[in-house]
């Protein structure tokens, strides 16, 4: 899938089709548990099912010139597991998501002309994060995190894109109570990173920053 090296844009698009950004949600249900283990980790795990008569997603109309967002009906299910470990120098968390769509837009009964080239992207099975935190003395901070997804198959099965795994560090000194200096670095792996479709981070990146707290 062709893509646009933007590091620094997050989220782009436009929206096209008979919905003008109307989202109509027929059926929503969750359920979930949490608990923790001793007074360190806590935890989190909830699944859910909707019905959408109309929901955005990404989508990409090439041979039209269109690329950004569309409303479409489709069902979901998904289950999402949470979870926390700190203590007075290190800290863990993560989450992990796992869904399923089908019907309405990914449905059997869905046509597209011979003459449409792309349509919607199906969400990806499975995205998530990860990160580790440690701090000495609350005044020198060090991290590793890593944030992955899937693929994304476009409706027509001609377009994916292709999932990843954003390897990213950080670090941080703070000097005194309202300043301190910090550092991020991200896409470590050098991986084609599309959050959205076209536009991709491509390669490692830092980041130099300094905050000062008035």
């Amino acid at each position: 899938f062709l893509d646009i090296r933007n590091r620094r844009l997050d989220q782009v698009g436009i929206n096209f089709g008979s919905d003008m950004g109307v989202g109509v949600e027929r059926i929503s249900a969750k359920a979930g548990f949490d608990g923790r283990f001793g007074s360190r980790f806590s935890w989190n795990l909830h699944a859910g099912y909707a019905d959408y008569a109309s929901a955005i997603l990404d989508a990409a109309y090439p041979l039209a010139g269109l690329f950004g967002m569309d409303y479409v009906p489709y069902k979901t299910w998904n289950g999402t597991f949470e979870w926390l470990w700190k203590s007075d120098r290190f800290m863990a968390d993560g989450t992990v998501t796992c869904r399923n769509v089908w019907g309405g837009v990914f449905g059997s009964d869905r046509y597209l002309p011979a003459v449409v080239i792309g349509g919607v992207f199906r969400p990806a099975a499975v995205t998530g994060d990860v990160s580790f935190e440690y701090n000495y003395n609350k005044r020198i901070f060090a991290g590793i995190n890593c944030a992955f997804s899937t693929s994304r198959e476009c409706e027509d099965g001609l377009f994916v894109i292709p999932g990843y795994a954003d390897l990213g560090v950080s670090a941080e000194y703070v000097t005194s109570g309202s300043l301190s200096f910090w550092l991020r670095g991200g896409n470590l792996l050098g991986m084609s990173i599309q959050r959205n479709p076209l536009f991709a981070v491509k390669g490692p990146y830092f980041t130099l920053g300094i905050c000062l707290k008035l």
